[in-house]
């Protein structure tokens, strides 16, 4: 058999710091794939929840979401960021290495987008509450759509009173005059007899 070098033995590689960069930069396509994806995945009730609008007290409807699944998840996926930060933590690495600050970056978007998203979600069941109040409320009688003018010939007009009338009396005759002669006065005219038995 032939010896081979010493050169082209393989022999143990120690980690020194120029594999330990190495290492760090051969990862950091991987995090930067992850700050890309997570961002997109991240904040479900930044993007998908919507709030009231600002008129909602004037209109009559409106939309927005008043369910808490996107704030729930994004509370869960920040808990379970956090917790992967805290084991990172808990592992005795720096907390400068990328690897404990990605995780914690994502769980205070998330832990973030969750708050705000609660508060929107809050304030949409508030307005729509409001709304159902206004709708329920007795309004007054609104004023009839079409009024037709009032027929001279079959009532009076509504604000003089409606119904019938009778028509008005005829005038007196006026009174005699002083020193005329006065028209003679009617005579009793006499009683008839009573018929004999």
């Amino acid at each position: 058999m032939t010896a081979v070098p010493p050169r082209l033995r393989p022999r143990a590689v120690t980690p020194n710091r120029s594999t330990k960069l190495r290492r760090r930069w051969t990862a950091s396509p991987l995090l930067l794939g992850v700050a890309c994806v997570v961002p997109l995945l991240a904040g479900c009730s930044l993007l998908f929840v919507d709030g009231p609008p600002p008129n909602h007290g004037r209109l009559a409807y409106f939309d927005c979401t008043s369910s808490r699944l996107a704030p729930v998840t994004d509370l869960v996926l920040g808990g379970l960021e956090g917790i992967g930060t805290v084991a990172a933590l808990a592992g005795g690495r720096p907390s400068s290495d990328s690897s404990v600050m990605a995780p914690a970056a994502v769980a205070a978007l998330f832990v973030a987008s969750g708050i705000v998203g609660f508060q929107r979600v809050s304030r949409c069941d508030d307005a729509k509450s409001q709304l159902m109040r206004r709708t329920l409320e007795p309004t007054p009688n609104p004023p009839p759509l079409y009024q037709p003018p009032a027929d001279p010939w079959l009532s009076p007009s509504p604000g003089r009173g409606g119904g019938w009338r009778a028509p008005p009396a005829p005038p007196a005759p006026p009174a005699p005059l002083h020193g005329a002669a006065s028209p003679p006065s009617p005579s009793p005219s006499p009683a008839p007899a009573a018929p004999a038995p």
